[in-house]
């Protein structure tokens, strides 16, 4: 990547840090009405956005466009986007072929895909000035420039996820002066990420809330042997016991970064004082079931008042500085769960394990877990297929699950069944089917 850039989008940040609440919101509206133009200019979604509601983009107002959500953005994808070059279809296919996170589409463009198992796949797109824009709030919570610092990233390093882009960004041009980037598949045995983990002895630990849970494990029983500085947290809340945990067994800095695929790091929290929202790029709309952010520093795809479904809650004290805290965020939270290897000995396994899995996209996948040696993957299918159409599906997912579980080195402790379902179990606090849920066990 161009220093130059960086090194101005640094200056930037901490200029801002200095301003008062009035100067943020003044440089929100200047910044807000550039956007609105812009898209206005270049993207035809947009465009007949605010001819419709005849909005000027001189004087307009954040409530005065309405909410875009993740199915209108993959709907018209085509027309929001406001770079000829890129298209859902052609983002699709790159994003198919590539197994590297950090590879460029065409050369030029950074992109990303949501996660999950079911319906289609939100993509993201960043031009290089963006995607250094976006990545460089990291310095705020990791201060510190080092001569090729240690980096390690536990989590899915095989596709183009937030977590293995941002964290192996490092590996890229100018930056891997200052950072030796790994990543650490979790898919993998952990006994064989502890061996590697043992050898790299990183500085800086990243992965999932829960991945970290293992890892501290694997520390407390005096397998895993580091001394990280920095234990960096994403892709789910962090609460109070997972962050003492982590605290007290690495002895290192922990911070809970909070990121999106559609947004990039949007808030961060180094200490249990509460999470800062990086207001400097992103604005927040707060309501009690929801939040809608508009993307001040991405034009490749401008994302106006998109709603993301955190629940978000403020501090009641205001802090110091130009920035709003929040007291905690709710959603995200992931549960491992123990299953047995060809070893016969019990093994934590992670939630995104099989969140990531590169089955066909369905209206419903879900894992029960019936115990230690038996999984039970329910899907909900499209009803219009056809039956030929049924069992070939179910027969990809089964063979997804079972190479998983080769990889794992599980494929003869743990059995599979694969059957259709019209309902899945539905969590009672979001409302939404739960990845994992936990049964008695049953006979295969």
């Amino acid at each position: 990547m161009k220093s130059d850039i960086g090194f101005k989008i640094f200056a930037d940040r901490r200029r801002v840090a200095k301003w008062t609440r009035a100067e943020l919101e003044a440089d929100h509206s200047r910044r807000f009405r550039e956007l609105v133009q812009f898209a206005a200019d270049h993207s035809p979604y947009f465009a007949d956005v605010i001819n419709s509601r005849g909005l000027d983009p001189h004087t307009c107002e954040l409530a005065g466009f309405p909410e875009l959500t993740k199915a209108t953005l993959n709907q018209q994808f085509d027309r929001i986007v406001t770079n000829p070059a890129l298209n859902r279809q052609s983002i699709g296919n790159f994003l198919q072929n590539s197994g590297a996170p950090t590879e460029l589409m065409d050369d030029r463009f950074f992109v990303l895909r949501t996660s999950g198992t079911t319906g289609d796949p939100t993509y993201m797109a960043y031009s290089t000035r963006e995607w250094i824009r976006g990545c460089s709030h990291r310095n705020m919570v990791v201060p510190g420039i080092q001569w090729r610092q240690r980096v390690a990233f536990y989590g899915v390093t095989h596709q183009h996820l937030a977590g293995v882009s941002l964290a192996m960004t490092g590996r890229r041009g100018f930056n891997q002066l200052f950072f030796n980037c790994r990543s650490y598949d979790v898919n993998r045995p952990v006994s064989e990420v502890v061996a590697q983990l043992n050898e790299f002895q990183p500085k800086v630990l990243s992965g999932y809330a829960n991945l970290l849970m293992i890892l501290a494990q694997e520390q407390q029983q005096n397998r895993l042997k580091v001394r990280p500085k920095f234990v960096c947290s994403s892709g789910e809340v962090m609460n109070p016991s997972v962050r003492e945990t982590l605290e007290n067994t690495f002895q290192a800095t922990v911070v809970d970064l909070y990121s999106t695929c559609e947004t990039l790091f949007i808030g961060a929290a180094s200490s249990s004082e509460g999470v800062m929202l990086f207001e400097d790029d992103i604005l927040f709309e707060i309501f009690p079931t929801h939040v809608l952010v508009t993307n001040l520093f991405n034009r490749t795809i401008p994302l106006i008042r998109y709603r993301l479904d955190d629940v978000l809650i403020p501090l009641a004290t205001p802090k110091p500085g130009p920035f709003r805290w929040l007291q905690q965020i709710a959603g995200r939270i992931t549960q491992p769960f123990d299953l047995v290897n060809n070893a016969g000995q019990l093994e934590k396994v992670s939630t995104f394990s099989m969140m990531y899995l590169p089955v066909p996209p369905v209206p419903g996948f879900q894992v029960v877990v019936s115990g230690a040696d038996l999984l039970l993957i329910r899907v909900k299918l499209e009803p219009d297929l056809s039956m030929v159409e049924r069992c070939k599906t179910l027969r990809t997912i089964e063979t997804v699950v079972r190479d998983w579980l080769v990889g794992k080195q599980m494929d003869r402790s743990v059995s599979v069944i694969v059957e259709e379902t019209a309902h899945l179990e539905i969590d009672a606090k979001s409302g939404k089917a739960k990845t994992i849920a936990f049964a008695p066990a049953r006979a295969a």
